[in-house]
C-alpha cells in the first residue's frame, strides 16, 4: 500500500513540475510578424522605447517619432537604430537594446513600405 501511495505522490508531483517549466517557457512561442500594422505594432513599440526623447515638445537629433508622418520620414534609418547596426546611432541611447520581437515587427513594417495602417 505505501508503495501505491508513493507512486502516486511521484506521478502528481511530476505532473505539477512539467506545467510549472510548461508556463515559464512556452513552447513553440516566437515572434508573429505576419499581419504588423503602424496602428496595432509599430506606434505601441515606439511610444514606449523612444516617447521618452522623440517626441514634438523637443524631439531629439530632429527625429519626432510620435505621430506617423515623423515615423515615416525616419523608416529608412530606423532598422539600422534599433538593430544598433554599424554606422548607425544605437537606439534607445543609452538604454538596452529593444526586444528581437519588436525589432523584427519594425524591419518587417519598414520592408512592407512602412504604411499607415
Amino acid at each position: 500500500m505505501k508503495t501505491v501511495i508513493a507512486l502516486l505522490i511521484l506521478i502528481v508531483f511530476s505532473g505539477c513540475q512539467y506545467e510549472k517549466v510548461e508556463k515559464i517557457s512556452p513552447v513553440g512561442t516566437q515572434c508573429d510578424t505576419s499581419n504588423v500594422s503602424y496602428k496595432d505594432d509599430i506606434r505601441e513599440i515606439l511610444k514606449s522605447q523612444c516617447g521618452n526623447c522623440h517626441t514634438s515638445a523637443s524631439p531629439d537629433g530632429g527625429y519626432r517619432l510620435d505621430n506617423y508622418e515623423g515615423v515615416k520620414a525616419s523608416s529608412s534609418r530606423l532598422v539600422g537604430v534599433v538593430k544598433h547596426s554599424p554606422g548607425f546611432s544605437a537606439m534607445p541611447k543609452g538604454g538596452n537594446k529593444m526586444d528581437d520581437c519588436s525589432i523584427q515587427k519594425i524591419e518587417k513594417w519598414v520592408q512592407e513600405g512602412a504604411q499607415d495602417n
